[in-house]
């Protein structure tokens, strides 16, 4: 079997199967070429004899001397090529004929008839048996009305025997010489196949053997050849050098995983995921307290292991990672000691092969045990608790110091905005005290007393009383001077109707601050109601409006229409409004050079949930077609409740602008901070409108371009954390 297998025995048999072809292809081609060229010859001597023939035929036929022409076919016929030659007339005649034996046979020739037919000048018949030529002989006596001037056909049997005598000795000899130059090119093929291929393939083989049997990795093959073969085992060198030195880090790598796994106190498990086979490390086993021929090396050993509360979460992240859906497969399982106790173990492991259809064949992981750290997270999470409800106990601590701190500024803004509308009742109310006192300084009383008079002088003289004012000039006087009198008296009546009319308008004043007084008096627990921010605005402005005057701010408002209601505490949102637009008075105050004194107050509603208005509040153009497009999304604010629109989201707003001192830029992220203030006060009005604002899920913004050039307060509210 070993001869049969070796490469000099395939080598051989190729080497001869390719030989015996090369030389049956070269035998056949040259036994193919020597019979033609002998056909050929023949076909010469033929073509030759004919000719001659063909001359000398010509005029015998002419002369009619049959007997001449029978002694010239029989004499040409006597040629050693030649079997038989006939002469044939175009009726199908054999006029002579060397051969008469056979002259039946010869009749009706199919190229005697082509010859005649056609006026071809030969035409050739030949088989395995015979060989035939037909040539045509032109005599004088050839029909005029006919196409052609053939009479007669000159046909030729020519002899074989010999050619084929010649062919099977020329074979026989090819033969021999074919076989000797096969073998000596066989041996010599061997004998270069194993000087060339084979012995280096030797060395080749006998250099595997040794690293296969014994893993000497440092074997290698002496090449100098520059070849195919020489390359191939340049590149082989090549190999085993990379294999030794990839050997030898992988014995390193080996070596550190041990430590590594040793010092880690991990166990190792590598699964063949196809048979269900585990293989896995002494520390996997001992590590819950088991030997290594305690468990069965099977994957469903583990699955009895696994904590009941633990398989199914486990089970779902195994199969994600085996299905590729992630990339590392990582639990942390209670698996089952030898002493019945529950261990915790982080699992970790990946497939490091699939089959062709992506299917995992192995996988490679790691136990490390975690028990320690989950008892430590299980203290801490308990910690956790407790401080959560420290924390909780100190927030509601907070909170309640704070609702107490808020309440006392509650208070205190309540008793600010009861001194401004009392002033407002006092700066009312003096004006009627001087209308009154002007009803009682003025002209009526001497005006009713001189009118008495003249009453008493006209009844003196009431018998002569047409006589007296015509005539008299006392009583002349006395009628020109009730005159004048009546004219008094109806302009001093207008102008105490003008002061009554003042007066009226004071008390009138004086009874809506009291009216406004009331609807914003404190109360003890004040609950949320739905608020119309415009009336609020309105409100906040009319209690501000003496203030305004006196100090001469050109006040400008900007209320958008329609803008839906929202629940809100109305009293503190009202001495939130209040305060911002006595800190826009304060600070036109301390800016008295900038003209025009000016507080532009606006609202506004507008749509989404980002704060991209207060991003762009220095854009006026922006805040324009903001508040614009409020415009046209909502009704009038003048309609009714039932009216009015109910938005499920969007943002509502006041804007509050100055051109007071404004605020230096790196004091505007201070300026609500407890304590800070600009102006010497304790500093906490700001924080208590941020902290309500904010406590009502709303934002409070101050823009400012610095010192002297103004100052803007945004309070906005998302509507859908109103309920």
């Amino acid at each position: 079997m070993k001869i049969i297998h070796s490469l000099y025995t395939k080598a051989g048999i190729a080497l001869l199967c390719i030989m015996g072809g090369a030389a049956a292809i070269s035998g056949f081609g040259i036994s193919f070429q020597i019979r033609d060229r002998l056909q050929a010859q023949l076909e010469e001597n033929a073509d030759f004899t004919a000719y001659i023939t063909e001359r000398a035929l010509a005029p015998l036929i002419d002369g009619r001397n049959y007997t001449e022409i029978q002694q010239l076919i029989e004499t040409t016929g006597a040629y050693r090529f030649i079997k038989a030659i006939f002469l044939i007339d175009r009726n199908d005649n054999i006029v002579a004929s060397s051969d008469i034996f056979t002259i039946g046979e010869h009749r009706n020739l199919p190229i005697v008839k082509k010859i005649f037919e056609k006026n071809l000048l030969k035409m050739v018949d030949s088989t395995d048996e015979f060989y035939a030529t037909a040539y045509p002989v032109r005599t004088r006596s050839y029909d005029p009305g006919s196409e052609s001037d053939i009479t007669h056909v000159l046909y030729l049997l020519l002899k074989t025997d010999t050619q084929n005598q010649i062919l099977s000795s020329l074979k026989g000899s090819m033969i021999l010489l074919i076989v000797i130059i096969f073998a000596v090119i066989v041996l010599l093929g061997i004998g270069l196949i194993h000087f060339i291929m084979m012995k280096p393939l030797n060395r080749l083989i006998l250099t595997m053997e040794k690293i296969a049997m014994g893993g000497e990795y440092r074997q290698s093959i002496n090449v100098k050849r520059k070849d195919e073969l020489g390359i191939f085992m340049n590149h082989f060198n090549h190999m085993v050098t990379m294999i030794a030195s990839r050997t030898e880090e992988l014995a390193r790598s080996r070596e550190r995983l041990d430590l590594a796994l040793e010092a880690s106190e991990a166990g190792l498990w590598d699964w063949n995921v196809e048979t269900g086979e585990v293989i896995w490390n002494e520390r996997w086993a001992t590590m819950l307290g088991y030997g290594m021929d305690d468990i069965t090396h099977h994957v469903s050993s583990w699955e009895k292991l696994l904590h009941p509360e633990d398989k199914e979460r486990v089970m779902k992240e195994l199969e994600a990672h085996m299905s590729g859906k992630k990339h590392l497969y990582q639990t942390e399982q209670r698996l089952l000691c030898k002493d019945n106790s529950w261990k915790w173990i982080l699992d970790t492991g990946k497939v490091v092969e699939r089959n062709s259809k992506g299917k995992p064949v192995r996988c490679l992981g790691t136990h490390i045990d975690i028990t320690h750290r989950k008892k430590i997270e299980a203290e801490l999470e308990n910690h956790r608790k407790n401080l959560v409800q420290l924390v909780k106990e100190r927030t509601r601590e907070l909170e309640k110091t704070q609702k107490e701190l808020i309440n006392k500024a509650v208070e205190a803004g309540r008793a600010q905005l009861s001194a401004m509308v009392l002033h407002n009742i006092g700066n009312a109310i003096t004006p009627v005290g001087v209308t009154m006192e002007k009803l009682k300084q003025g002209n009526i009383k001497p005006m009713i007393e001189y009118l008495v008079q003249c009453y008493q002088e006209l009844a003196e003289h009431k018998e002569t009383l047409t006589e007296y004012v015509t005539r008299d000039p006392r009583g002349t006087q006395i009628a020109r001077y009730m005159g004048e009198l009546i004219k008094d008296i109806e302009m001093e009546r207008q102008k105490n109707d003008s002061l009554i009319e003042k007066a009226s308008a004071a008390i009138d004043y004086v009874s809506q601050v009291l009216s406004l007084q009331r609807a914003y008096a404190p109360g003890t627990d004040e609950m949320k109601e739905n608020i119309r921010i415009n009336h609020l605005v309105e409100d906040a402005l009319r209690i501000q409006e003496t203030s305004l005057s006196k100090r001469g701010i050109i006040l400008e408002k900007n209320l958008a229409s329609g803008l839906p209601l929202f629940s809100m505490e109305k009293n503190k949102f009202m001495q939130v409004i209040v305060n911002f637009i006595k800190n826009s008075c304060d600070a036109i105050d301390e800016n008295p050079d900038f003209a025009p004194h000016k507080i532009e107050v606006s609202t506004y509603y507008r749509e989404g949930k980002d704060n991209s208005y207060l991003q762009k509040e220095n854009d006026q153009s922006y805040f324009k077609e903001n508040n614009d497009a409020s415009h046209s999304k909502v009704r009038n604010d003048d309609s009714s409740l039932n009216e009015r629109i109910v938005c499920s989201s969007g943002h509502i707003g006041i804007r509050i602008s100055d051109t007071g001192c404004g605020v230096e830029t790196n004091q505007q992220s201070r300026i609500f901070e407890f304590g800070v203030s600009s102006k010497g006060s304790s500093g906490f009005g700001l924080y208590y409108c941020k902290s309500f604002v904010e406590a009502n899920n709303g934002t409070l913004e101050i823009f400012s371009e610095g010192k002297g050039k103004g100052a803007a307060v945004i309070l906005e509210f998302e509507l859908d954390n109103f309920g």
